[in-house]
């Protein structure tokens, strides 16, 4: 029997237990492709493997099964080989149309965190953070006076651009970063799962106007957007912290495998930070970058959950202790201090879908008042107030 995968990238099989063979289309437009073949009804593909930034809108079109409803699925979702925060954070009207967890990786890569170099460290008496994670005292105010007195006009022009020494490298998102790693969601689900703007909460707005008050001020990092001569940014944006240009780089873990790996100086990855010490947990943002698995509503549910769920088990085994051991453990991270971290970053997933969604222009509009050097959130947001309410009760009406 030969059942089909549509995926950017090949999935991990499970063929000789089940006697079935696994065959993948590996296309760049998953979602127009999948769209294509529900609608007509095919049933050509079993499983769909896609970024969620793409695939979003096809659960909108109601053509995608809801795996609490899905045989076999549904009865392993509260097991440790589903990402439990994806559920919890992303479940509208209590169905779930999309799942992440170990028998992908990109979810993982994805994730946000911070590097820094210790070489900077040993040089400025600045002791490693790890130790402040374990404490709890990892927080926004710790971050910000680890930073401190770092920065440098090493070539004497007078000005503060690439080619000198700064204590922060950021990017325009940074706000965001900062607002999510505080626990607090631009869109939160209530009790009835239906999702709600919560971005304008006492705490949120207390820990949005921090954030840009931080990000605003003249000097005070670096942003990889200001990068000249490069002809791809994030990449070159990797290159200057491997240069010991930054003591501080916030990124994600797919920075760590893709482009450190030949740096010199060793550097340690922690995760974002605390808003304060009263917080209880970390939190590490996911983007809308991040693969996600989803099933045909008009596809063999018995025979796609059953798969998908032995996939998804059988990863827990091998792909994940692979991923931890040759992927980072081995070849990229060079302590035991920066291992463990992985658990705290993995283990404490944000997904907000006002930002991954962008409902409303809500990741927009933080963005463009880091921009704008402009932390006037207040009226930023009673602007752009109404049209978030209306975009937000037609992304509700779609899944109503």
């Amino acid at each position: 029997m030969i059942r089909t995968v549509i995926c950017p990238t090949g999935p991990t099989a499970v063929e000789e237990r089940y006697n079935i063979k696994v065959k993948e289309i590996g296309k760049p437009n998953v979602a127009e492709l999948a769209r294509k073949s529900i609608l007509a009804g095919d049933n050509k593909f079993d499983l769909i493997i896609d970024y969620l930034a793409d695939i979003n809108p096809l659960a909108n079109q109601k053509l995608f099964a809801d795996l609490y409803e899905t045989p076999y699925i549904k009865e392993g979702l509260n097991n440790k080989w589903w990402d439990q925060a994806f559920k919890r954070d992303l479940s509208i009207n209590n169905k779930l149309y999309f799942g992440a967890g170990h028998l992908i990786l990109r979810d993982k890569l994805r994730v946000s965190c911070i590097f820094f170099n210790k070489g900077m460290c040993q040089t400025f008496d600045i002791d490693y953070p790890y130790k402040y994670v374990y404490d709890g005292t990892w927080t926004l105010d710790k971050f910000i006076e680890m930073s401190k007195g770092i920065n440098a006009d090493l070539n004497g022009d007078g000005v503060m651009d690439q080619n000198d020494r700064w204590g922060v490298m950021a990017d325009h998102s940074f706000a965001t970063y900062i607002f999510e790693a505080a626990g607090e969601k631009m869109i939160r689900l209530n009790k009835d799962g239906v999702p709600e703007i919560t971005m304008n909460n006492p705490r949120a707005v207390e820990v949005i106007q921090k954030a840009l008050e931080f990000c605003t001020t003249p000097e005070a990092m670096f942003f990889a957007e200001n990068i000249k001569g490069a002809a791809n940014i994030w990449y070159r944006a990797n290159e200057l912290f491997a240069e010991d240009r930054f003591l501080l780089r916030m990124g994600i873990i797919e920075h760590v495998v893709r482009d450190l790996r030949p740096m010199e100086t060793d550097f340690g990855l922690v995760p974002m930070f605390k808003y304060d010490e009263k917080q209880e947990n970390y939190y590490s943002r996911a983007d809308s970058w991040v693969y996600v698995v989803s099933i045909p509503h008009n596809a063999d549910l018995e025979f796609s959950g059953l798969i998908t769920e032995a996939l998804a088990y059988e990863s827990g085994s091998t792909l994940m202790p692979a991923f931890y051991d040759i992927c980072l453990t081995s070849k990229h991270l060079r302590d035991n201090e920066s291992e463990g971290m992985l658990d705290i970053i993995f283990n404490n997933t944000s997904y907000d879908m006002g930002y991954l969604y962008n409902i409303g222009n809500q990741y927009e509009m933080l963005n463009n008042l880091i921009k704008k050097r402009s932390a006037d959130f207040s009226s930023a947001f009673e602007k752009a107030q109404g049209t978030m309410e209306k975009a937000l009760q037609k992304f509700i009406d779609g899944y109503n």
